[in-house]
């Protein structure tokens, strides 16, 4: 499939509100596939593919997008992609796998001829799914005899073109075989990740509904001090620490939706008034979220210059 205006108009559609700036490279491919779901969902579901690409590219190429709502997974086939996260450069040759997880803004580059596929997932429980297979950071995998993984992949594409809901349940079916092999190359143990999937499912259901620590214990049937110990062992964080921190996180995704106004932000993500949302979103990134939300319009200006800047 050669590259059209159609195709780039259909590739705004994956993050609908989200600014992103891409350099005339990425828009110049040789060949790109892409198929994305078509069957209609009417209900939340917790995990779900949404879109596919294999694509092949020549010229030098830069992408960059803010939060997004969607878990990636890239392979590499021939040639170096390079994901920036975070200031760390993630360089993703043959047989690599590049985990990217939910609301991660992130930056592409790529010089000279590169082949990947990509597999983008949505779904309201994703974050403690990915959790439950072990992934809640950005990953890097080493994966020998990788085409199993570029044919899964390839399997879950042809579900994603139908409009049939048998074809979108497989999909939904094998996604999950998918996750659950990326997650027998880590090295677990099993005790601690169902304790922390129970944790995370918990702490992450409906972020408008106020949840108190002795809620927690009581679905854990655990004690307050040995549930933190534990928790902050796991994850970094204590319960209450990590469960705001998330909805801040996902704060950052809704600002970049204009059309939602901080009233409206704060009362999703359960703060009582928009004054106390604001105060802990600037304690968070160190902007207040009207500030936040100014800034995101430079992202397409940044990209720009560092794009003028990598020009030889």
């Amino acid at each position: 499939m050669s590259w059209n205006g159609k195709e780039e108009d259909n590739m705004k559609l994956k993050a609908p509100g989200i600014p992103y700036y891409a350099n005339p490279g990425h828009s110049r491919v040789l060949f790109l596939e892409e198929k994305r779901q078509l069957f209609h969902i009417d209900q939340d579901l917790p995990c779900y593919p949404f879109w596919y690409e294999y694509v092949i590219r020549e010229d030098n190429a830069v992408y960059q997008s803010g939060p997004v709502a969607y878990a990636m997974f890239i392979i590499g086939l021939e040639g170096v992609s390079h994901y920036t996260v975070a200031g760390t450069d993630y360089a993703v040759p043959p047989e690599t796998l590049l985990f990217i997880p939910e609301f991660t803004p992130f930056r592409i580059s790529s010089n000279g001829r590169i082949t990947k596929c990509l597999l983008e997932v949505k779904g309201s429980n994703l974050t403690s799914l990915l959790a439950t297979f072990n992934l809640r950071e950005i990953k890097l995998f080493q994966i020998r005899g990788h085409m199993e993984f570029v044919r899964e992949m390839r399997q879950i594409a042809e579900k994603l073109g139908s409009r049939n809901e048998d074809d979108f349940l497989d999909a939904m079916g094998m996604t999950y075989q998918f996750l659950a092999r990326l997650s027998f190359l880590q090295q677990k143990e099993k005790g601690q990740e169902n304790f922390l999937q129970k944790i995370l499912e918990f702490l992450e259901q409906d972020f408008s509904r106020a949840i108190t620590l002795n809620d927690l214990c009581s679905a854990m049937k655990m004690s307050p001090s040995t549930l933190t110990r534990l928790t902050k062992h796991h994850l970094g964080f204590t319960p209450m620490q990590y469960r705001a921190r998330r909805k801040l996180e996902r704060a950052t995704y809704y600002l970049y939706m204009k059309e939602m106004t901080i009233k409206e932000i704060a009362y999703r993500l359960g703060y009582c008034n928009p004054f106390h949302f604001s105060r802990e979103f600037k304690r968070f990134t160190g902007l207040s979220p009207i500030a936040y939300r100014a800034e995101s319009h430079l992202l397409r200006e940044i990209g720009r210059d560092v794009d003028n800047r990598e020009k030889p």
